[in-house]
């Protein structure tokens, strides 16, 4: 999928010769960061290949101390990455909640509406 896009994108030998390197940066490194180089969709076609092939794959991702942890064949159907001004967010969606056994103040929300908290996140930015 890489090697489609960046055909796609480049033209000019020194422009792929650079993306080919920080690609090799990139895979070589312990924590990587989001490269910002494909779309959902194209993302989406990428994890529904590495499904099929490993239908348990999983990706694990840090948004500052939060950990997420969830299925390739989620993203883009029901685990989402997003940009909201200069901040990123990671909307997960379910139709339900459940709690690990112990007490949490989290346990007795009553969840705002999405357009309220995606308000409040415009601010920080």
């Amino acid at each position: 999928m890489l090697e489609e896009h960046a055909n796609e994108t480049f033209t000019a030998s020194d422009e792929r010769a650079a993306f080919d390197e920080r690609l090799e940066l990139w895979a070589s490194s312990e924590t990587r960061e989001l490269q910002e180089q494909l779309s959902t969709h194209q993302v989406m076609e990428a994890s529904a290949q590495i499904s099929e092939h490993s239908p348990e794959a999983t990706t694990r991702m840090k948004l500052g101390e939060t950990e997420i942890k969830a299925p390739v064949s989620d993203f883009g159907e029901t685990v989402h990455l997003a940009k909201l001004g200069e901040r990123y967010v990671v909307l997960i969606e379910a139709d339900q909640v459940q709690f690990d056994k112990h007490v949490s103040p989290i346990e007795f929300l009553k969840p705002e509406g999405f357009e309220t908290i995606a308000e409040r996140i415009k601010k920080k930015s």
